[in-house]
């Protein structure tokens, strides 16, 4: 069994960093206090969209090949539609967003973590997939959705996916060379109702992994989705209207 093309999420380790640095970017990224919390920010509920109308720069941290790099562009400018940001490929490396082509990861920062990685030469996306591969559209628009703010769609409160749990730990965590935690975070960890910006549960969303009846009950599954469906343009088009 080949196991399909995966995202992992490149997670920031200081949550109170991470929120101050949304906050200060977009004070609209502020969430309400949780329960019991004294002190510290709401650091639990808070989005990381970037400001509305700003300029997004996007460039590379190393030397894709003309057919890499126009590839990878054609692919994000699908989003450039569904928001109020400006979107702009920088010839050198001083992007807001970073990718890195050199890989044999495909990952990406949440929104404005990427703001984060202060040094210029980090990568704040890995884009491992060629245009040959089959999944390449596919990987990119999922990517991208994590440069502007969105999270993973199989992780919405309201889905009831019946993993295989202990198989996907096996199998995945051989695959890809992870932690059985970030496999646990990937896969498993839905979020709280109230801590994300979110449409109805969408099964054909770009964000949402493949889910091979093999690491579910045997019966449930949810094929590859390759292009933006509808609630994706509704919902980055609320967080950038």
């Amino acid at each position: 069994m080949t196991l399909p093309l995966l995202c992992t999420v490149i997670r920031h380790v200081d949550k109170q960093e991470a929120y101050d640095t949304a906050i200060a970017e977009n004070p609209d990224n502020a969430g309400k206090k949780s329960s019991g919390e004294r002190g510290r920010r709401a650091t639990a509920t808070f989005h990381k969209h970037w400001a509305s109308h700003r300029l997004l720069r996007i460039s590379f941290t190393d030397n894709p090949t003309a057919e890499l790099r126009n590839a990878i562009e054609h692919v994000i400018w699908q989003w450039d539609q569904y928001v109020n940001l400006l979107i702009e490929f920088s010839p050198v490396n001083d992007g807001d967003i970073r990718i890195s082509t050199n890989t044999s990861r495909n990952a990406s920062s949440i929104g404005t973590d990427a703001l984060l990685f202060r040094t210029m030469s980090k990568p704040t996306m890995y884009i491992a997939v060629k245009p040959a591969d089959e999944g390449f559209e596919a990987m990119v628009l999922h990517e991208f959705g994590h440069a502007l703010g969105l999270l993973h769609e199989h992780l919405h409160p309201e889905s009831k996916i019946p993993w295989n749990k202990e198989k996907v730990y096996e199998d995945y965590g051989r695959a890809l060379n992870v932690s059985r935690d970030e496999i646990h975070q990937n896969f498993f960890a839905t979020y709280p109702p109230a801590s994300v910006r979110r449409t109805p549960y969408d099964t054909t969303s770009i964000m949402h992994y493949m889910v091979q009846k093999e690491f579910t009950d045997g019966e449930f599954e949810i094929a590859q989705n390759t292009t933006l469906s509808e609630l994706d343009k509704e919902l980055i088009s609320s967080m950038y209207p």
